[in-house]
């Protein structure tokens, strides 16, 4: 819009926001700064450059909501792109270790050969550890388990063994 009374434009602004019509505004203006135009021409006027400069603050503020309201939506697209991309990082490194893990079993898994020896006795000793969370720290009031413990309570098994193995076992064929 071009209009010479875009000069006054913050003045006219700050009259209409303090509540003054058209006319007052007009009246204000050509007191002020002498200006040779009818009132009822300067009232049209003053509605246009109004109704331009209101408009104009409406729109930028429309698009400063939409320019936010975009960069909102491609912050949460670039967050689930990234969270996306890890997971698939990860995943594509699972299947790739996977892979190789297959193929090196299949290489080299079933070559190893046991050797067969003949024992001169039936009897045989089988013993079993399994589950022993030595790795693990445990500390109540009703319990305590730590690596020493675990190590106490593993000599006490194998000293356990150790026994049965003299009771069962005829002295000729123990193993130790």
């Amino acid at each position: 819009m071009k209009s010479k009374y875009l000069n006054y434009k913050d003045e006219i602004l700050e009259l209409f926001d303090n509540g003054k019509n058209y006319i007052e505004i007009s009246s204000f203006l050509i007191d002020k700064y002498k200006l040779d135009v009818s009132v009822d021409t300067l009232r049209k006027k003053i509605r246009e450059v109004v109704h331009y400069l209101i408009a104009d603050k409406d729109i930028v503020e429309y698009n400063i909501r939409l320019a936010k309201q975009k960069q909102k939506f491609q912050d949460l697209n670039r967050i689930e792109r990234k969270s996306f991309r890890e997971g698939t990082r990860q995943e594509n490194a699972l299947v790739e270790y996977n892979t190789e893990i297959i193929k090196l079993l299949k290489r080299e898994s079933l070559k190893t050969k046991l050797s067969k020896k003949k024992h001169n006795t039936e009897a045989a000793i089988v013993v079993q550890i399994a589950d022993t969370h030595f790795n693990e720290l445990v500390e109540l009031e009703s319990n305590k388990y730590d690596f020493d413990i675990a190590s106490k309570r593993l000599q006490k098994y194998a000293y356990k063994v150790k026994e049965l193995s003299l009771i069962h076992i005829s002295e000729p064929t123990r193993p130790y």
